[in-house]
């Protein structure tokens, strides 16, 4: 609740290496976004190497910063807004990565990318979420040239976009660990140092209530250890309950596959299924068609499913044109043949 001016006063300036990477020329400055005490321009090219005195520039900036922040132009980050189910907000980087394909061109393993939460929708049971992708074609070659001076970036980020503070492309594993600060390394060192000076005037007091601890220990160790073997023992059934759960999935797997296979053979190009909901022998359809009528007809053809009927009313979907429906069926025993040829 400070004011813009209190905040700046009091935020630790000379802390973050800022590199600006566009058209083959590279910007480092030194401090914050506001503010810079440092600032080095050099060419940033595969056959081109920055003079000696600015590598050891560079190497001083490195030492002294918390955080090194790459920044790209907003011209090579793909962006757009996706709707998603609201159940997906729990794990919503891992379904991003599973349906990567689905939104853009490019696989997860294709890019580095980061999302924004830009509107919740409870009574729809939806979210709207923006995502910033960049392909690591494009940036690789960028971290392995800062790498050979030196540099290994923290964040990564646009150079312009809303909230740049909160966002950051860089996956977890390719982020350098925290030892690296050595700015706060050296102030925690000091601040260990007094602490142990201070301490000695109370060791003896201390001695004492340590061995009191220790005896308490011994007493409270047979309680852990039968709480650790009571621990042990539960997850030993549970993982007895997931190995009969994995054995009964794997035994319905090939009859789920078949019916896979048999709805995406009858099932239209104009016509795509949102939730899928199997129990026992009780299917549930629920999505949308250009011609929602036409479903019952082509399900009743397939030799897996008996009394095939819409669940609820069809309804129109004025954004997308065409027709909500939900259907439900009673999954039977396969045909020997249920595929022809000519699908297989």
């Amino acid at each position: 609740m400070l004011p813009e001016r209190w905040r700046y006063r009091f935020s630790d300036h000379g802390t973050r290496l800022l590199i600006d990477i566009a058209d083959q020329q590279c910007n480092i400055r030194f401090g914050t976004e506001r503010q810079a005490s440092d600032s080095l321009s050099f060419q940033f090219t595969p056959d081109s190497l920055p003079p000696g005195v600015i590598v050891e520039k560079l190497r001083r900036l490195k030492g002294e910063a918390k955080e090194i922040i790459l920044q790209i132009p907003m011209e090579q980050v793909l962006s757009r807004t996706i709707s998603l189910p609201l159940a997906t907000e729990k794990n919503l980087a891992g379904v991003l990565r599973f349906e990567m394909d689905r939104h853009t061109p490019f696989t997860a393993d294709q890019v580095y990318f980061a999302s924004q939460l830009e509107k919740r929708d409870p009574a729809n049971q939806k979210i709207l979420v923006r995502l910033f992708l960049v392909t690591r074609e494009a940036v690789d070659p960028l971290l392995s040239r800062l790498n050979a001076l030196g540099l290994q970036p923290s964040v990564l980020r646009p150079s312009v976009s809303e909230d740049a503070d909160e966002l950051n492309l860089l996956p977890e594993h390719a982020r350098p660990s925290e030892s690296g600060r050595q700015w706060l390394g050296r102030r925690l060192k000091a601040l260990t140092l007094l602490i142990a000076v201070a301490l000695l005037g109370w060791f003896p007091l201390h001695l004492k209530e340590q061995q009191a601890a220790d005896l308490t220990q011994r007493i409270e160790e047979p309680k852990a250890l039968a709480a650790e073997a009571k621990a042990l023992a539960e997850q030993v059934s549970q993982l007895e309950q997931m190995r009969q759960q994995m054995l009964l999935r794997q035994a319905e797997a090939p009859l789920l596959l078949l019916l896979l296979q048999e709805l995406t053979r009858l099932l239209p190009d104009n016509t795509w299924i949102s939730r899928f909901d199997l129990q026992k022998d009780k299917l549930r359809l629920d999505g949308e068609s250009g011609d929602a009528s036409s479903l019952i007809g082509l399900l009743e053809q397939s030799g897996f499913l008996d009394n095939v009927s819409f669940a609820s009313p069809v309804t129109a979907n004025p954004r997308t044109g065409k027709d909500r429906f939900s259907i439900s069926a009673q999954l039977r025993e396969p045909p020997n043949n249920p595929v022809s040829e000519d699908d297989s």
